[in-house]
């Protein structure tokens, strides 16, 4: 049975005119605040403001936003991917993976590949791209995120989430805390808490049995408790098994990884690159 309509008159806040409108004799009692053009007109600007707002967050994040707190590397921190010449096919699966690991629990990502390839730079730009897609998606809507400012999640601590830390920097911390009495629950408590760790050149540390058992056990902790890790490392299947043996190797290889292939960057790039031509030259 079709609904009784009513007609109600009001005087549009933005224009000043009175306009007619149909409602439900159930709805009797609401008021519209705007006449039609004048609603269409505040719905652009809200969609404008919306994309303002974006556009400032976006520009703020490749910026650098907030990465102190990442610890990042200083030559990784703006816009790591911008910085990589023909790795378009891994820098879209570490997109993928940072979208998906944005709204659910993925497994470790794990870059392997000879030394220079760009793996270090791989992680920091998947950090990154991390942090963009948990963004959009907290602020799925243009109405959220016209509201955004970064403070808000400097408040929620979001920076503090994404932490950076070398292979060799966790051997040292733990070796530091052992001297200093510090417990070793609260040593491990800054890799175990943040919702995305990496931990980059895995296999340069010197390795003890005290050490591996510290490493397999953030690891471990980590997995059990389903927060996201990027690995690192210079090492092959084989030698990463013989290194760390199977209950190691299972947890870092059992995720996605990519083979980092290339020549060194370092070598091949800037200064390094002018100097060995330079030695070609001077040799013929």
């Amino acid at each position: 049975m079709p609904q009784k309509q009513i007609t109600k008159f009001s005087e549009c806040l933005t224009c000043g005119k009175r306009f007619a409108y149909r409602v439900p004799a159930f709805m009797a009692s609401t008021v519209r605040k705007y006449c039609d053009a004048c609603a269409c007109d505040n719905k652009a600007a809200s969609d404008l403001k919306a994309q303002e707002a974006m556009a400032k967050w976006h520009g703020t994040l490749t910026e650098g936003y907030n990465e102190a707190a990442w610890n990042f590397p200083r030559e990784f921190m703006i816009a790591p991917f911008k910085c990589m010449e023909n790795a378009d096919d891994e820098i879209t699966f570490c997109r993928k993976w940072a979208v998906q690991a944005a709204t659910a629990y993925m497994r470790p990502l794990l870059l392997w590949g000879p030394t220079g390839v760009g793996k270090t730079r791989l992680a920091c730009g998947t950090a990154q791209a991390f942090a963009t897609a948990h963004l959009k998606a907290r602020y799925n809507s243009p109405t959220a995120f016209a509201s955004y400012t970064p403070e808000h999640d400097r408040a929620r601590g979001l920076g503090k989430s994404i932490s950076f830390f070398s292979a060799t920097d966790i051997v040292s911390d733990y070796r530091n805390a052992i001297k200093e009495g510090i417990p070793e629950r609260i040593a491990v408590f800054k890799y175990k808490n943040p919702a995305l760790l990496m931990i980059d050149d895995l296999g340069a540390e010197m390795l003890t049995e005290y050490t591996s058992t510290n490493l397999h056990h953030i690891i471990d902790t980590r997995e059990r408790d389903q927060r996201l890790l990027i690995i690192t490392t210079n090492l092959g299947i084989d030698a990463f098994e013989a290194r760390y043996g199977s209950r190691l190797f299972s947890r870092c290889w059992s995720g996605d990884v990519m083979e980092v292939k290339g020549k060194d960057r370092r070598l091949f790039s800037g200064e390094g690159f002018r100097l060995k031509t330079q030695e070609k030259g001077d040799k013929e």
